[in-house]
Order: C-alpha cells, then sequence, then structure tokens
C-alpha cells in the first residue's frame, strides 16, 4: 500500500492510497506531527510531498487543492529548475508578472528554493 505525506485539512498527514488505471485511489489517511520524523531524510521527504499534496477531506471524500498561488508557484519553481541561477527580474518576465517577491519568499519558506547574492544581483536556485 503505498503511502505519502501530505497537508489534509491544513495538517500535517500521512495518506494512504491504490494506484489504478484512473489514478489513484485514496483509502485514508492519518494526522501525524512533524517532530516524530527525526531523519534529514524523513525531514526531505516531508517538505518534496506537502510541497506538491495539499487535500481537503470532507463527506468521506478527498479534494485537491490547487490555488492559483499554487499553480504559480509550480510554475516558478519549474522555471528555476530549467534556469538555475535566475535573476528575479528574468523570473519576473517569464511569468509575465510585475512582481513575485511574495511567491519567491514562499518557495524559500518551504525549502525548496535557495537566493544567494553576488553582488548587487540576487540569484535563485533549487536546494539539493
Amino acid at each position: 500500500m503505498p503511502w505519502c505525506f501530505a497537508i489534509v485539512n491544513n495538517k500535517l498527514a500521512e495518506i494512504y492510497f491504490d494506484e489504478t488505471k484512473r489514478g489513484p485511489k485514496f483509502l485514508g489517511h492519518c494526522y501525524v506531527k512533524k517532530e516524530e520524523y527525526k531523519t534529514k531524510k524523513e525531514q526531505e521527504y516531508i517538505k518534496e510531498d506537502t510541497a506538491k499534496f495539499r487535500f481537503v477531506y470532507r463527506k468521506e471524500r478527498y479534494k485537491r487543492i490547487k490555488s492559483s498561488r499554487e499553480k504559480m508557484l509550480t510554475k516558478m519553481l519549474s522555471i528555476i529548475r530549467k534556469k538555475p541561477w535566475i535573476r528575479p527580474a528574468e523570473l519576473n518576465r517569464i511569468l509575465k508578472v510585475e512582481h513575485s517577491a511574495g511567491l519567491r519568499d514562499t518557495l524559500i519558506k518551504r525549502g525548496l528554493v535557495r537566493k544567494k547574492r553576488e553582488g548587487a544581483a540576487v540569484r535563485y536556485y533549487l536546494v539539493k
């Protein structure tokens, strides 16, 4: 039975599912505390999975949450993955937005991206 970490109803949880031809079939979830997982590898799994998977569980159904902000974060992350050491102005130009500081800060807080200053320039790259 495969499982992964996810945010369910704004709490950290392990979700259990079966793979089917039409996609995953959810079997259940259990809420957990981040402190229960002590190794670096477990902490990395939590960061990676919770960045991807957010759900609302109501009336025995799971609904994936993917707001426009989450879509923009996903797009920004893929751009940084394709173009490491990208500058904020270039990132804004590709995304066609005036400002993306809030989105960049969110990726940094989630531990997915790092910011490095080189003289006057600021560049972003993925955390390995």
